[in-house]
């Protein structure tokens, strides 16, 4: 490990939405630290190119590992319907890679911080669940995600609390680069476009949002805290933000800017109805206070969009775009 006060940190899944603002911002707050980017896609931000599947490739890869003072682990599939599709793919890819990562950590001697980023959709319908409330997934995602923080509990003990670990369960984070898939920047595309946005049954599913850049300050509050905050047993935090909206909500707030032709598909019976966070424990250990809101967001965003001449989606990254550069635009 670095005794130095510049961390040398490790972001593993840090080409995807959440991964790439990490490195970003890391980079910014610490110019003198080393940030090393692992992923499986090929990019210019990524350092070591390997696919966590891999058991071997893994720890060929992390075999320096010890030179670590922290592990981010954002590596993992995350949409819910494909999980119905390839379920097995999930399994793989999510708790298989995780077990991978941790065993090439541990042969690379590492003794520093892990933090992992779970799902608040381990809980099922929930409002403002303990983190000792039960787990209930109920999709092949939201499975895969318990089962990824049941490998690393295991994994944690039989190493003897050989690193200090924390868990944090996130809620709905929303934000430039994100999958155009999700419901943000559905909502965004039907404003730009005019194609309608499909809404679950009767859209009053209800979320708590959280805006990346909220999520990334929180990271530097949490990388930078008094050691004493990081203990050697695992913790677990819910991670949300300040709006609890439902589908119909976000919808809405659109509409106050731009016209978004919907229709309306069945609803499914693991369809989560309702997912809301309490924060309060990561907030008074961190001192870390969100406040960025959907609202905001989106009519910066729909502002943009009616200021660019043309506007897509960019079909290697999935995001949405504008001529401008300003709409959901991949951070770099």
């Amino acid at each position: 490990m670095n005794d130095g006060a510049a961390p040398r940190v490790l972001v593993a899944g840090g080409a995807g939405f959440l991964g790439s603002h990490s490195g970003k911002r890391l980079r910014r707050e610490f110019p003198e630290s080393v940030i090393t980017v692992l992923d499986r896609e090929e990019g210019q931000s990524t350092d070591i190119h390997v696919d966590l599947t891999d058991d071997r490739a893994t720890v060929d890869a992390l075999r320096n590992s010890a030179e670590y003072d922290w592990v981010l682990n954002f590596a993992a599939l995350s949409f819910v319907p494909s999980s119905f599709t390839e379920p097995r793919r999930y399994l793989t890819n999510n708790v298989l890679a995780t077990q991978n990562l941790l065993d090439a950590l541990s042969t690379g001697g590492f003794r520093g911080k892990l933090l992992h980023f779970s799902s608040c959709e381990v809980y099922g319908d929930a409002t403002r669940p303990s983190t000792r409330a039960p787990l209930v997934p109920k999709s092949p995602y939201a499975a895969s995600k318990a089962a990824q923080e049941l490998v690393l509990h295991a994994h944690h003990i039989a190493s003897g609390g050989a690193y200090a670990a924390t868990i944090m369960r996130l809620y709905n984070i929303y934000g430039p680069g994100q999958q155009h898939n999700r419901l943000l920047p559905s909502v965004l595309h039907a404003a730009a476009t005019g194609e309608s946005i499909a809404l679950s049954g009767d859209g009053e599913q209800t979320r708590t949002f959280l805006h990346v850049d909220d999520l990334m300050d929180l990271l530097v509050s949490v990388v930078t805290a008094d050691a004493s905050r990081i203990a050697e047993e695992l913790r677990i935090y819910n991670v949300a933000g300040p709006d609890v909206l439902s589908v119909n909500d976000v919808v809405t707030l659109a509409r106050r800017d731009a016209a978004i032709p919907t229709v309306t598909v069945p609803s499914t019976p693991a369809a989560l109805r309702v997912s809301v966070g309490d924060p309060t424990n990561v907030k008074d250990d961190f001192r870390w206070s969100p406040s960025r809101t959907v609202a905001d967001f989106i009519r910066k965003s729909i502002s943009n969009v009616v200021q660019s001449e043309e506007v897509g989606i960019d079909r290697a990254s999935g995001n949405l775009w504008s001529r401008s550069g300003r709409v959901g635009e991949a951070p770099r």
